[in-house]
C-alpha cells in the first residue's frame, strides 16, 4: 500500500483476517486494502473465546503467507496511527522488539510461568528496558508489536501455543484454580495478551518498553506525541452530547451503499454518529506555569 499519506508511516499495510463468512468476503467494500484471509477461530472445545482469534490468525499468516517485509508492526482494528512508528526510534532489531509495557500483566512473572511454563528457560534480564525491571524473565508488554524479521515468525508461530494453557488457566472458576492463581487479575479476556511476552521470552526476544506509544483515549497524557491512539474506551467531547464507544456498534453494518443514513438506535448501518466541528469546540488548551 506504500507510504500513508497523512500518518506517514512507511511501508505496506496487510489486514489479516480470520473470517468465516464467505458472502462478506466477496463484497467489493471488503477488499478496499490489502487483506489476507483464513478460516477463523472463536472457539477451542467447549470454550468460546473470540479473541483466539488474533493469535491464531497472526500464527496462519508467518506459517501460510512467509511474509519476508525487514519489520513487522501488529496494530489492532481499533487503532489509529498518530505519527509514524520507526525502527530506528524503537532501536527494532535481531533479538529486540518495541512494544508497551502494561500494568495487568503484572501476574506473569509472579505466577503463570511458574505455573503454567516451569520448564521455560529463559534468561532474567537485569535492566529497567521493559515492566518490572529486573529479575523478570518475561517482558511484560503488550498494545502494539514491532518486531524483526529474524524474530517474527518464531515469536507469532508461538503465540498461539501458548495462549490456549493461559485461557483455560485463567478461565477456571473452580475454588481450587482461584486459589492457584492467587495474585493473578482474574480477566480471562487478556489470556491471549499474557501469551505473546511469553511467546517472546521463548523466543529470546526482548523488549525496549514504553510507556507513550499508545495513546488511549479518555485517558490523560500530558507531554507526549503518541505513535498510536487506541480506541479502547468511551469518547466524548465535553459540553456536547457526542460520545462514541466501540462496543456500541458491535452489529453494526458497515458495508452498506449510499446514501448513508448516520448511526442511531433505528439505523445501525452506513456512518457513524459524526463529532462535532472543530470550530464549535471550546478550547481546552491548559497554560503553563511560569519559569
Amino acid at each position: 500500500m506504500g507510504c500513508l499519506p497523512r500518518s506517514g508511516q512507511p511501508g505496506e499495510i496487510t489486514r489479516i483476517c480470520g473470517c468465516e463468512s464467505e458472502e462478506l468476503m466477496h463484497r467489493p467494500v471488503f477488499w478496499l486494502m490489502p487483506t489476507w484471509i483464513t478460516a477463523g477461530v472463536t472457539s477451542h472445545g467447549d470454550d468460546k473465546y473470540p479473541i483466539l482469534n488474533k493469535p491464531w490468525v497472526l500464527s496462519q499468516w508467518f506459517k501460510i503467507a512467509k511474509p519476508t517485509e525487514e519489520f513487522f508492526l501488529v496494530l489492532d482494528s481499533d487503532m489509529i496511527i498518530h505519527r509514524p512508528f520507526l525502527p530506528e526510534e524503537h532501536q527494532v532489531g535481531p533479538g529486540w522488539a518495541a512494544a508497551q509495557n502494561i500494568w495487568y500483566l503484572q501476574d506473569l512473572n509472579s505466577v503463570i510461568i511458574d505455573e503454567l511454563f516451569p520448564g521455560l528457560l529463559t534468561q532474567e534480564a537485569d535492566d529497567w528496558l521493559a515492566h518490572p525491571g529486573p529479575g523478570r524473565r518475561a517482558d511484560e508488554v503488550a498494545e502494539f508489536y514491532f518486531v524483526h524479521r529474524e524474530d517474527a515468525p518464531k515469536v507469532f508461530r508461538r503465540y498461539w501455543d501458548y495462549t490456549l494453557p493461559i485461557r483455560k488457566f485463567m478461565a477456571d472458576t473452580s475454588e481450587e484454580a482461584v486459589q492457584r492463581r492467587n495474585r493473578t487479575t482474574g480477566s480471562d479476556w487478556v489470556a491471549e495478551t499474557h501469551a505473546y511476552p511469553l511467546a517472546a521470552a521463548a523466543s529470546g526476544v526482548r523488549h525496549r518498553a514504553s510507556n507513550s506509544s499508545i495513546y488511549h483515549v479518555d485517558h490523560d497524557m500530558y507531554d507526549a506525541d503518541p505513535n498510536a491512539l487506541h480506541y479502547c474506551w468511551n469518547v466524548g467531547v465535553e459540553d456536547h452530547s457526542w460520545k462514541w464507544y466501540k462496543h456500541w456498534f458491535q452489529h453494526f453494518n458497515w458495508a452498506v451503499c449510499p446514501p448513508w443514513p448516520e448511526y442511531t438506535n433505528k439505523h445501525r448501518r452506513g456512518l457513524f454518529p459524526h463529532p462535532p466541528r472543530p470550530s464549535l469546540l471550546k478550547s481546552q488548551a491548559r497554560s503553563l506555569p511560569a519559569m
